[in-house]
């Protein structure tokens, strides 16, 4: 029991390091409420929940009030707001890993790719091996086209963490837009293996399996992230493409109808009070572009 009760207490103290203190939070209390007087827990939970700043290894760093005003903005999808506290953090704090990986994500999804991708290395310099960093790094050099450099980054994440499942998925993305559609197709094996529930895994390695001919395989992955995501609409849609390709009309046009219910629509759908054509539907018909 002690040796369970140490691995929380070393889980929730990374949880901290990486500025997650709702998730070491959580920890903390479920060990106090098995084990109310473990001195461990109880330092560890009022030093989090103190408004001091907490000293690391490697100097000093925001106190956990100030993180978990940062994280609320990123959370709220505020950031410019988010770097804008940063860059006062920084200047206060210029070691800490985990604020220029904060950093470069903010940056990333304000698009800043290159400046994102500075944070992210300055992140690496401090903290070699944070495979969460390498994993950033690598999908910035992905949205950029630099495939080899996001994949060499994927690796390198890999060797520190093995069991990371979705540096597997995209690093399995970056090989099939590659064209090697044989080493996607692992990489998205690897990643059902650490995670079989891995709805995307599978629509993913449909994708590949479809690119490569192997329809029949790929209809079936897709129909393994359907039971798993029964409401995926991506893996509907892309199973939609490949029951057309094979020939199955009508599966494919029904399944087809799930595009309108992607997370990203690529067009707007018609808006038309004129009936949708059926095959048997004789006369003049309106094509629509999408």
């Amino acid at each position: 029991m002690s040796l369970d009760v140490d691995k929380a207490l070393h889980r929730a103290a990374r949880l901290i390091e990486n500025a997650e203190l709702t998730a070491a939070e959580t920890i903390y209390k479920d060990i106090l409420t098995s084990f109310p007087k473990n001195s461990k827990a109880l330092r560890g939970y009022q030093r989090m929940k103190s408004t001091d700043v907490v000293t690391g290894p490697e100097g000093s760093a925001p106190s956990p009030q100030q993180m978990q005003a940062v994280m609320a903005l990123y959370n709220q999808g505020q950031f410019t707001e988010v770097l804008s506290k940063l860059d006062l953090l920084l200047e206060e704090f210029p070691q800490v890993p985990v604020l220029y990986n904060l950093q470069g994500s903010s940056r990333a999804a304000l698009c800043m790719y290159s400046t994102a991708i500075d944070s992210f290395k300055q992140g690496l310099k401090l903290k070699p091996n944070d495979a969460d960093i390498y994993f950033n790094m690598g999908n910035m050099h992905k949205k950029t086209g630099a495939w080899d450099t996001a994949i060499l980054n994927y690796e390198s994440g890999l060797k520190i963490k093995p069991d990371f499942a979705g540096v597997y998925i995209n690093l399995g993305s970056v090989q099939h837009k590659k064209g090697d559609i044989k080493a996607a197709i692992e990489s998205y094996k690897q990643a059902l293996k650490i995670k079989p529930d891995y709805a995307e895994a599978y629509s993913d390695m449909g994708n590949a399996l479809k690119d490569s001919g192997e329809l029949e395989a790929a209809i079936t992955s897709y129909k393994q992230a359907l039971k798993i995501k029964p409401d995926y609409a991506e893996a509907y849609t892309n199973r939609a493409h490949a029951f057309l390709k094979s020939g199955d009309f009508a599966l494919g046009w029904q399944d087809y109808e799930w595009r309108w219910k992607k997370s990203k629509l690529d067009t707007a759908p018609l808006t038309t009070d004129r009936p949708v054509w059926q095959p048997q539907t004789a006369g003049r018909v309106l094509l629509w572009p999408e």
